[in-house]
């Protein structure tokens, strides 16, 4: 079954059929793992052109979530592939799917997180085991502090190891 969000938006009064666009949605949205998700993502990005395209003439704009265009990105960001998320936000431009926006803030927005990923990663390499409120002590006046919380909330380059009220850092696995 659909989520509420995919099934609002766009219907088949276009003559596009929005349906194995909605049912590669639903796969992303259930996939387990990050690499599923990417895998689901790079088959959306094949319907994207057709499907945005639609809803523009059908609407007049798009549905609030398209979940590829929303999420690869992030999901990119992530395990640290710079390049193929900036890939996927230039795809989307070029196909319209920030519509009525241009995708400049989003390409700012991995900019940013890239700049305070490296910056992390780069102070966690230099003192493995470093205490996680440390690093946003030493870094927060150096980067987006909103970045840094993000980066290692849901950070794939990094591992936590619970130390009282904070976590130890690590670049990569954790040593045992």
């Amino acid at each position: 079954m659909s989520s509420p969000v995919i099934q609002r938006g766009c219907n088949k009064m276009s003559g596009y059929n929005f349906t194995p666009y909605y049912q590669l949605s639903d796969k992303i949205a259930t996939a387990h793992t990050i690499q599923e998700k990417l895998a689901l993502c790079e088959q959306a990005a094949q319907l994207l052109p057709g499907f945005v395209s639609a809803c523009i003439k059908q609407d007049g704009e798009l549905p609030p979530e398209i979940i590829c265009r929303d999420y690869a990105p992030i999901w990119y960001m992530r395990i640290g592939n710079w390049e193929a998320a900036a890939n996927y936000i230039n795809f989307c431009i070029s196909c319209n799917a920030y519509f009525p926006e241009n995708g400049a803030d989003e390409m700012q927005y991995l900019n940013l997180y890239r700049n305070t990923a490296e910056a992390a990663l780069a102070y966690i390499k230099a003192n493995p085991g470093c205490l996680q409120n440390q690093l946003y002590k030493n870094l927060g006046n150096a980067v987006d502090k909103a970045c840094l919380m993000q980066f290692t909330r849901y950070s794939c380059l990094i591992s936590k190891v619970p130390y009282k009220k904070t976590n130890k850092l690590y670049a990569g696995k954790a040593p045992q």
